[in-house]
């Protein structure tokens, strides 16, 4: 299970869903590392004005501004860090994003595969 505290995330996949209440809203599917492994965590995004707070730290963590929209594209790939905690439900223990606190960068080896230039250029 995913330690409680702060870890980098990486944003694997977003689904526009609906809630149980009807209401639209972003399931996100983030990677984050636990040791040696990857491990899964969801969150649900409402997307409701009541819900405001939730959508800025959001845009926050992917470095988007306070009037950019929270779509699928803009999520998917992105590195966040979030803060893990705990939760208990039906009796059973699983690990839950309590805040998102900023962006974080993509882990070395991938930014190492993104910056190889493999382009063969004849002289």
């Amino acid at each position: 299970m995913i330690p409680v505290g702060e870890h980098t995330a990486r944003i694997a996949t977003v689904e526009q869903t609906q809630s149980k209440a009807g209401n639209d809203m972003l399931k996100i599917t983030m990677e984050v590392a636990a040791g040696e492994e990857t491990e899964t965590i969801w969150e649900y995004v409402v997307l409701k004005d009541n819900m405001e707070w939730k959508h800025d730290q959001v845009r926050k963590s992917v470095g988007l501004s306070a009037d950019d929209p929270l779509t699928v594209d803009v999520l998917t790939g992105r590195y966040v860090q979030v803060e893990v905690v705990h939760e208990e439900y039906n009796e059973k223990t699983s690990p839950k994003v309590k805040k998102w606190v900023g962006p974080a960068a993509a882990p070395a080896q991938e930014q190492e595969e993104e910056d190889t230039d493999d382009t063969i250029i004849p002289i």
